[in-house]
């Protein structure tokens, strides 16, 4: 999966230089749409990461003792207001997240989350849109065993990444992004009584799209 998502990273890059050093791009390919409504669905791997503060506030750790087991699933809807400005929702199933080996950990996640989110970005001529992407989200972490005080957490959700809109291929459009929920979050007393810690986590997931504009 990482070798297919570098290689569509290389070849949007590769159709937009090819576009910029044509000397006929502007009058042969189509303008690309630059508004309207769209629904696209994704698929990628994810990771997990943390920083622990601890319960001095003195002292902070970062760790990703959870990985990724199987494909994570993203589908995603929104409108395109006009070149640069657009409104997105999106469900994310982020699949399942595991102790590594060796980890202390004993737990695992599935998380699911729901976002709401602006889509800032540039719509070139040539179908090539780089855009940014930041709003909230609902994430239901799914866990195995109470290891987290709430299941369920209000999260930040932000992203960045690359479109491409083929001119032979009126309406279809593929995305290549990274997409992650962060929220903040602590151990329950079930799970480990001695530790006052405050986690910062975050689950995010590099994935490769088609969407079709309407």
């Amino acid at each position: 999966m990482k070798k297919v998502l570098c290689t569509s990273a290389a070849l949007l890059l590769s159709f937009q230089l090819s576009a910029d050093e044509s000397p006929y791009h502007s009058s042969l390919i189509a303008k690309p749409e630059l508004s309207g409504f769209y629904i696209g669905l994704g698929a990628g791997v994810s990771n997990y990461w943390n920083a622990v503060i601890d319960d001095d506030h003195d002292s902070i750790s970062y760790t990703s003792d959870l990985e990724s087991k199987n494909t994570a699933v993203k589908i995603y809807s929104g409108v395109n207001i006009n070149r640069i400005v657009g409104v997105e929702v999106s469900y994310s199933d982020y699949g399942d997240l595991r102790p590594k080996a060796g980890s202390s950990s004993t737990g695992s996640l599935s998380p699911r989350a729901f976002a709401v989110a602006t889509n800032i970005g540039y719509t070139f001529d040539t179908g090539l849109r780089a855009f940014g992407i930041a709003g909230l989200s609902v994430i239901d972490l799914r866990q195995s065993e109470v290891m987290f005080n709430d299941d369920t957490r209000l999260a930040f959700h932000y992203g960045f990444g690359g479109e491409y809109q083929p001119s032979t291929a009126s309406g279809l459009t593929f995305r290549l992004a990274f997409e992650a929920d962060m929220y903040s979050t602590t151990l329950s007393s079930i799970y480990n009584n001695k530790d006052n810690s405050a986690y910062i986590s975050q689950i995010g997931t590099l994935y490769l799209g088609a969407m079709y504009k309407f």
